[in-house]
C-alpha cells in the first residue's frame, strides 16, 4: 500500500516507524525505542500542547511529511479508539502498547 505521495520521505526518516506500524498484521511495537519513538511523533503533532491531537494537527503533520489522505484516514481509524476526531495520549498509547 502506498502510504506517501511521491517518493520523498527521506528528509524525514522517523516518520517510517508509522509507516511501518501500519504495514504490520499486529501493530504492535517491538521494541521501548519504537515507543519513545512513537510518543516524540505525538508530541511533535501537538501544536498546542494539550496533549490531544485533533485532526487538523494530525492532518497538518502528516500531510507536511508527504503522508497521503488515505494514511490520514488509517492513522485515525487506528488511533481514535472513540470516533471522535481527535486522539488522546491515552488512545494513542493504548494503541501500540
Amino acid at each position: 500500500m502506498e502510504l506517501l505521495n511521491g517518493t520523498e520521505h527521506d528528509h524525514w526518516a522517523r516518520a517510517e516507524i508509522l509507516a511501518d506500524y501500519f504495514r504490520s498484521p499486529s501493530h504492535q511495537t517491538e521494541t521501548m525505542a519504537d515507543q519513545q519513538e512513537l510518543m516524540d511523533i505525538f508530541d511533535q503533532m501537538d501544536r498546542d500542547g494539550d496533549r490531544i491531537l485533533t485532526k487538523a494537527e494530525i492532518s497538518s503533520f502528516l500531510l507536511s511529511r508527504n503522508f497521503n489522505k488515505k494514511f490520514i484516514e488509517e492513522f485515525l481509524a487506528t488511533f481514535d479508539s472513540d470516533s471522535d476526531g481527535r486522539v488522546t495520549e491515552a488512545e494513542y498509547g493504548r494503541s501500540w502498547a
